[in-house]
């Protein structure tokens, strides 16, 4: 039986506070919002894929492919959930982009 995956690394804590922000804003369909905070939780920590991903998914909504595209490839460079990069490969291949890396 293989081991489990390791528990990703914890973000930031005022990475997290802005992540936080921005799933709310994302949820509550203030895509304009959720990228201020969600990108400002991405500059704290450069590493935090999860909030990457968001912000792609909130940069999509707003008709940003480039940046939706460009958050993504963060978040496939930077994540550590095979689940979570497996996502956002899949959504990078909807942009029609390869991604690289692991």
């Amino acid at each position: 039986m293989a081991a489990p995956a390791a528990s990703p690394r914890p973000a930031a804590p005022a990475a997290m506070e802005a992540f936080d922000a921005g799933l709310h804003a994302y949820v509550d369909g203030d895509d304009t919002a959720a990228c201020d905070h969600l990108a400002r939780a991405v500059d704290r920590d450069p590493a935090f894929a999860e909030a990457a991903f968001v912000l792609g998914l909130a940069r999509l909504r707003l008709g940003e492919r480039d940046a939706a595209r460009v958050a993504f490839e963060q978040a496939a460079a930077t994540a550590e959930d095979p689940s979570l990069r497996a996502v956002v490969v899949g959504r990078l291949a909807e942009l029609g982009v390869a991604a690289g890396g692991r």
